[in-house]
């Protein structure tokens, strides 16, 4: 069994009902896998997926085998309003951080120590 973290990125004008069902469904998949849950909610994108510039957005740390992977991947790929989805493979150690906890993290910093701090951590993500 490995961790990862699952990102899902789904259709912004789907109903609060249906984003229910689509989760619902998703869940069903990672089944009892799922270790923590980050439902970030509407944010905007970098750039438009499939015509769209917002896209709801939820983040799931889970625990699988990594054989069942691809058969995870065909049933996130058949789902409709599923734009996009990621997975993301995690070593035991790293933490599973949350939209609000990053949030909290960089609130009261300065943009240039925000950038100094990215640095850091992308040189650390280089050694590893």
């Amino acid at each position: 069994m490995r961790h990862y973290e699952l990102v899902i990125v789904i259709d912004a004008n789907l109903a609060a009902k249906d984003m229910k069902e689509v989760s619902g469904k998703v869940e069903k998949f990672l089944w009892k896998g799922i270790l923590d849950t980050d439902d970030i909610g509407l944010m905007q994108t970098k750039y438009q997926i499939e015509g769209q510039d917002q896209a709801y957005y939820i983040s799931y740390y889970v625990e699988l085998d990594p054989d069942s992977i691809p058969q995870l991947k065909l049933d996130l790929s058949i789902l409709k309003w599923i734009a996009k989805f990621t997975l993301f493979g995690m070593k035991e150690s790293e933490a599973f951080l949350k939209m609000s906890d990053l949030k909290k993290r960089y609130e009261d910093m300065q943009p240039e120590e925000v950038e100094e701090e990215k640095k850091v951590e992308e040189e650390a993500i280089k050694q590893e």
